[in-house]
């Protein structure tokens, strides 16, 4: 058994390829009664287009904020054609620094593969990177 003691706090959900509908029937299948601290977002803007200053403006409003929800990763990143470590590294960065300026705790869902590849062989290294660099 774990003891620990614990204080509620406020929760930010980017679900960003989620349907309003969608949420409310996962909310509803696991409580009648929502909390008003767990706050959603079906949009948002990307690493270094805005939303640093979005989750800033909701820290703002929400000061007892502790855990950021980004679902997925992906909607969040920039276009940029490039796929290097630089960019990788200078993209999640932002994050990590959100994270340790207001001391919350920021959950990445990233999905390695969503397509089949012809052979089990293929493999992005993008992936590996992304999760190398969240393991901070």
């Amino acid at each position: 058994m774990l003891i620990a003691k614990t204080t509620q706090s406020t929760v930010l959900y980017l679900c960003l390829e989620y349907s309003k509908i969608r949420i409310q029937n996962h909310l509803y299948e696991m409580t009648d009664e929502p909390t008003e601290r767990l706050h959603f977002a079906l949009m948002s803007d990307t690493i270094g287009s805005g939303l640093k200053e979005q989750i800033v403006k909701f820290f703002s409003e929400h000061q007892d904020t502790k855990i950021i929800f980004i679902d997925t990763l992906k909607k969040t990143r920039s276009d940029s054609p490039e796929s290097t470590y630089a960019t990788d590294y200078k993209e999640l960065s932002v994050l990590k620094s959100i994270a340790d300026k207001h001391s919350v705790v920021i959950v990445l869902v990233h999905h390695l593969r969503k397509t089949k590849a012809a052979d089990s062989f293929t493999y992005d290294s993008r992936n590996d990177r992304t999760e190398r660099l969240c393991q901070w």
